[in-house]
Order: structure tokens, then sequence, then C-alpha cells
């Protein structure tokens, strides 16, 4: 056991650093562990949840620490004793040898590697795995649905209105010069007054 300085008590929840992921197994004594995995991994896979994931089925197993971490990096971490009180370690193993041959219905949700070994040492299942996982898609939801309901409210909020728009250019009364109406987008030409005036100025030519 290279990585592990003092042996270390059985029982412990062994904790397994993966690529992408940690992979959970009960220590037994003289250097086993007792885990959840694929029926179909080979010692040393270093894949057993992916494997698991795939095929939705899982096999409790007992092998060497050093098969199953494959080359991988683990150590003891009782992460839940703060919050659960360990069962005794002659019912957590009994109950793990126990079930050395069984196959089970794989889920990352309900059944998953984590939750099978602290389901053993403190007779509650947990995952803080899947809790991170909840938790990181939960907030994504909620920034989601924050941006549908924002993305239009700030639009029509910073667009100019309407009446500003048709505002913007009005017509001259003094020189009629082509402008805008208040009526729509039409042009008006000189007002009247302006017509009779040139008019007469033709006239008198």
């Amino acid at each position: 056991m290279a990585q592990f300085c003092v042996e270390p008590e059985p029982g412990g929840l062994t904790e397994i650093f993966r690529t992408d992921y940690e992979h959970w197994a009960i220590y037994m004594e003289g250097g086993d562990v007792i885990h959840l995995g694929p029926p179909s991994e080979y010692p040393g896979a270093g894949s057993s949840s992916i494997n698991s994931i795939l095929s939705g089925r899982a096999e409790v197993k007992q092998q060497p620490l050093r098969d199953v971490a494959g080359g991988c990096r683990y150590r003891v971490n009782n992460y839940l004793d703060h919050k659960y009180r360990p069962q005794p370690v002659y019912k957590s193993i009994s109950a793990a040898k126990e079930m050395v041959g069984e196959e089970k219905k794989y889920s990352v949700l309900s059944m998953n590697c984590e939750r099978f070994a602290t389901e053993l040492r403190y007779g509650a299942a947990s995952s803080r795995q899947v809790e991170h996982a909840m938790c990181v898609v939960i907030g994504m939801l909620i920034i989601f649905i924050m941006l549908i309901i924002l993305v239009p409210w700030l639009a029509a909020f910073l667009a100019p209105s309407k009446k500003s728009r048709q505002n913007q250019l009005q017509p001259d009364e003094a020189t009629g010069c082509c402008i805008r109406s208040r009526c729509g987008d039409q042009w008006r030409g000189p007002p009247t007054a302006t017509l009779s005036a040139w008019h007469s100025h033709l006239g008198s030519m």
C-alpha cells in the first residue's frame, strides 16, 4: 500500500481519483476493497463507473485496492463522519462481504459507487458528486430562465418609442421644406400662402 503511511482501519471510505470523477470503495483488511463496478471490468481498468453507466449494470466486487486504482491516486476519506455516526466496523464489513458477487442495477442518481460505499459505512446513502452536479444544473437553469425573461424586457426598455421616432422630424410651417409629417412618412410641399405669392410674381413678369 504505497500511498498509505499507516494501514487504514477496515470500513473506511476509499476515494480513488479517476480522470473526470472519483470512484468509491470500502477498505478491507489486507489491502482489499469492496466496491461497485461493472461485471465486465478487468483489474486496473480504471473506468468502472463509466462502464456501469453505459451498461446500466454493476457488480459488488472484492479486489486488491492497487488493482482497482489502476495507477490512480487514492486515499481514505470518511468525509461524512461529522454528519452521520459510522456503523460498527463488523457490521459494515459483514454486510459488504455478503453482497460480493451480487449484480445490481446501476443508476447515477440512486445507485452509484459512492452511494453504495456510504450506505455501508453510515447506513445512509449519499453522493457528493451527484449533489454538486445537480446544483450546477439548477444554477444554469435559473440563469437561462432569467435570460429569457430579462433580454426581451431590456430590449423593449432601451428601444426608442414609436412616438419619439415619429417626432424626430416635424413640418416647418414657415418654409414648408420637405419635412416628415406627424401623420406618417408623407412629404409636404410649400404651404398655400407661399404658392399664391409665387403665382402672383410669375403673372407680373
